[in-house]
């Protein structure tokens, strides 16, 4: 039930070199040029994988020579709403990005004119909400090249006035923001986070001075994050097999029926009923032992502080205790 769980890289490094080839051989394939933009933070496990993939990144390079891998620590670059920070990504990545171009034809000509010759991959841990945000600051300085120009976003500033511009800002940030809350609730089962920051920023409510999130913004997400929280422990199961069933890798038989895993049903209920019910009576029983005039106080001080330690040890640590209640998958697989 650890709200972050932990990280592992199973195997030898030479285990996934020939998968990770082939993965950006394919990109090479198929649009050139690969620039890498990796956002995971530079700090516990995060720094492990993100460690480990520059390193396959840089060894792929040894042979091929076809990657530009920059890492860029997003919750380190945007603590505290700082998101006018990325703009040092922009600035970092502005020359591959342009080396790249993008496809163009002429329809009254019937000719090419422009071919894209690179790939923007960018990715976090799991390549949504802070993917999401980088990903539309590239998008829309893509768009606006291509209906602009190479200067597409100083042309725009200065050829359009104020209503035209908050339009198309509009438009786009819009068509953005809800395909990203769509992906998230397939993916996650709430809307995405962060997502007030692409439809104030490019709509022009955030100046690129302050880059400011709304403290609305930061509530949902909070929100988002718990209703992950709960569907993530306690309705997960069946989700993963409903993917299974769909993905063909359910084994079926009456021998796959004997494997069937018996789920124990301690679900979100039994979690209140077998923890925090006997807590709440522990907590009344030691406000019995002092004076009425602060029995009720004491009460509610001793849940409280009760429920912040529960919450700690199985949000933030995590026990084994909580593997109990953990909604799981029941098909069995095949082998």
């Amino acid at each position: 039930m650890k709200y972050t769980p932990k990280i592992r890289i199973f195997g030898e490094a030479s285990g996934v070199s020939e998968p990770f080839g082939r993965h950006f051989d394919a990109l090479a394939r198929e649009y050139g040029r690969v620039t890498v933009v990796n956002l995971i933070d530079k700090k516990k496990d995060q720094l492990m994988i993100g460690e480990a993939f520059e390193r396959g990144c840089m060894e792929y390079n040894k042979a091929q020579n076809n990657v530009d891998f920059f890492w860029f620590d997003f919750h380190a670059e945007c603590k505290k709403m700082h998101y006018e920070n990325l703009e040092k990504l922009m600035d970092q990545t502005r020359a591959c990005v342009a080396r790249g171009e993008f496809f163009a034809y002429d329809l009254s000509r019937k000719e090419i004119q422009r071919l894209q010759t690179a790939v923007l991959r960018t990715n976090c841990i799991d390549c949504l909400d802070r993917t999401n945000v980088v990903q539309s600051l590239y998008a829309k300085h893509m768009l606006f090249s291509q209906l602009f120009g190479d200067d597409g976003e100083a042309v725009l500033a200065e050829c359009f006035d104020g209503p035209v511009k908050h339009e198309i800002f509009t438009v786009f940030n819009g068509l953005w923001s809800d395909n990203a809350d769509q992906m998230s609730l397939l993916y996650s089962s709430s809307r995405s986070l962060k997502t007030d920051f692409t439809r104030c920023r490019l709509a022009g409510n955030m100046t690129r001075s302050t880059g400011k999130r709304t403290a609305r913004g930061a509530i949902d997400d909070g929100v988002n994050s718990v209703i992950r929280y709960f569907n993530n422990n306690f309705c997960d199961g069946y989700f993963e097999d409903c993917l299974n069933l769909a993905f063909a890798r359910v084994e079926m038989g009456e021998a796959a029926d004997r494997r069937v895993v018996k789920e124990k049903k301690c679900t979100f209920g039994s979690f209140l009923c077998v923890v925090m019910l006997p807590l709440s009576a522990v907590c009344y029983g030691l406000s019995c032992c002092v004076p009425d005039d602060y029995a009720s106080s004491a009460f509610w001080t001793l849940l409280t502080l009760s429920t912040a330690a529960v919450g700690y040890l199985f949000v933030k640590k995590g026990t084994s205790f909580g593997r109990t209640f953990v909604s799981r998958a029941m098909l069995p697989l095949k082998e």
